[in-house]
């Protein structure tokens, strides 16, 4: 949810480009070699005969993963975001091991989360499409807190990382991966902020705040947001604040932010990148968002 990882990647290609690497054994192409930011860029990827794709990597001139789609049959789609990138395939004979440092067979590029953890599945559906990143190339950092920042970047990249059109006012923002977001989130009132000049973007989200987010988002972007649940049967919904019960009401109708147990909500308590993640794919696929979104 950060800003990516830290590794460095060799052969980025010149200023405002799209370059290629790794085709032995197969082909990668890029349908545009000089996009301009906010450009959607999809990759084609076809492996010889006897030969699998055993990785894909997409990386920015400072060696930061950059998030893809995978659309199925060869197919990858990122959104470019200004900076030189290079997209980097290793393809190995059929039915073996991917290599090491690449995505593992089923697209899992993180060391730190493993298929027996609860959360495998729906942190690699937020990864793959396009949700949630790691915080480095092999590491996702499920158990680390979920922040205020890393809650609006999340939004507004499935919102397609629209450019904001207002004037910042807030005073505390001091790291460039979410200046946009949460000016963005602030210009289509999805958030406010905790003051009149502050932000606070390194505070963990809580999960009533996660609720008002979701539901801000969901009125945006038309979605029927009227469905409300009964919380009655969780012993601490009176700890639920005022301006949070409806989003929270209505996230817990929809199976978003469901119970910590039978009778604890938890609405004050932080959520987890893993607990973010599963949040976000429950949200991607629910079926009060309207097919054609």
């Amino acid at each position: 949810g950060g800003g990516g990882g830290a590794v460095t990647s060799a052969g980025a290609g010149a200023a405002g480009s799209v370059s290629v690497a790794g085709t032995a054994n197969g082909s990668v192409s890029a349908d545009k070699s000089s996009p301009a930011a906010g450009d959607t860029v999809t990759v084609t990827v076809r492996p010889n005969p006897g030969y699998q794709l055993g990785g894909l990597i997409v990386r920015d001139a400072g060696g930061s993963a950059v998030m893809y789609t995978d659309m199925g049959g060869g197919v990858y789609r990122f959104t470019y975001g200004g900076s030189p990138v290079t997209v980097t395939a290793a393809f190995t004979p059929l039915g073996s091991a991917a290599p090491e440092g690449s995505l593992s067979a089923d697209g899992n590029p993180f060391t730190d989360v493993a298929p027996a953890d609860w959360f495998y599945g729906t942190v690699l559906y937020a990864y793959k499409n396009g949700l949630l990143a790691g915080v480095s190339a092999n590491e996702f950092a499920p158990l680390e807190t979920t922040t205020r920042a890393m809650a609006v970047t999340v939004l507004c990249r499935l919102e397609g990382a629209p450019a904001a059109t207002g004037v910042n006012r807030f005073t505390d923002l001091r790291q460039d991966w979410y200046k946009n977001s949460v000016q963005w989130a602030v210009d289509n009132g999805i958030t406010g902020g905790t003051g009149a000049t502050t932000f606070e973007p390194d505070t963990a989200a809580t999960r009533e705040q996660l609720a008002a987010l979701l539901y801000r988002y969901a009125q945006y972007k038309g979605y029927d947001v009227s469905a409300r649940a009964d919380l009655s049967g969780y012993a601490d919904a009176g700890a639920i604040s005022d301006w949070a019960l409806d989003a929270m009401r209505w996230a817990n109708a929809a199976g978003l932010i469901t119970g910590e147990t039978e009778t604890v909500l938890n609405p004050a308590g932080a959520s987890t990148r893993a607990v973010f993640a599963t949040i976000m794919a429950r949200f991607r696929e629910y079926s009060f968002i309207p097919a054609a979104a």
